[in-house]
């Protein structure tokens, strides 16, 4: 479940990564017929008359593998998924039990006795189902609200980090987007170190 959260939020991203990619190339093309394929970063005037590179990138997966908060917040989730199924396998052995012990006494059973088991047996499987879907549904609000919360952490550093407007854009890049990149222009060790810094972790 949280993995398929971190590639639904990876997915947002390469639409925006491309959106913006398009159309830096079309603001290049509108001022000089310029092209992505040179070294130099494109340069813009910002408020302050100072020019600044237009893009930095930082890579999403050593975010996710040394921001030691989200890692905190991967691990609580990776809890909370393997609670749930413990929750649920408990359930469904206790199920089993029940139907086994059926399978056993039916024989012997008045037909008022076996309608009773049968609908006893229905009840706990319609409870076990929505207890799955209920489950499914909490991990994954949860992981909604924990992950929207990492990004506002990444979001209120950057802020803080371009505070001198160095950078029009900011994209977290992915390898299946950018086929080269200058390294000059990576910041995830910046913001990994800052971030690690600003929010620290109790252990």
């Amino acid at each position: 479940m949280f993995s398929k959260m971190l590639v639904v939020l990876n997915i947002l991203l390469l639409c925006v990564v491309f959106y913006l990619i398009v159309y830096l190339n079309k603001h290049e093309n509108n001022n000089g017929n310029q092209s992505w394929s040179n070294s130099t970063p494109v340069a813009t005037n910002n408020k302050n008359g100072h020019k600044s590179t237009s893009l930095a990138y930082f890579v999403m997966d050593s975010i996710e593998n040394r921001f030691e908060y989200f890692k905190s917040v991967r691990n609580q989730l990776h809890e909370q998924e393997l609670q749930i199924n413990n929750y649920i396998n408990h359930l469904k052995l206790g199920f089993k039990r029940d139907y086994e012990e059926y399978q056993n006494k039916a024989s012997k059973m008045s037909p008022a006795e076996d309608q009773a088991m049968q609908q006893k047996l229905y009840e706990k499987d319609k409870y076990i189902q929505a207890q799955v879907e209920y489950k499914n549904q909490e991990l994954s609000n949860n992981s909604f609200v924990k992950l929207q919360d990492v990004r506002k952490k990444i979001d209120d550093f950057l802020k803080e980090y371009n505070k001198n407007k160095r950078y029009a854009y900011i994209v977290s890049a992915n390898p299946d987007v950018f086929y080269l990149v200058d390294s000059a222009n990576d910041i995830s060790t910046d913001l990994i170190n800052g971030l690690n810094a600003r929010y620290k972790v109790q252990k």
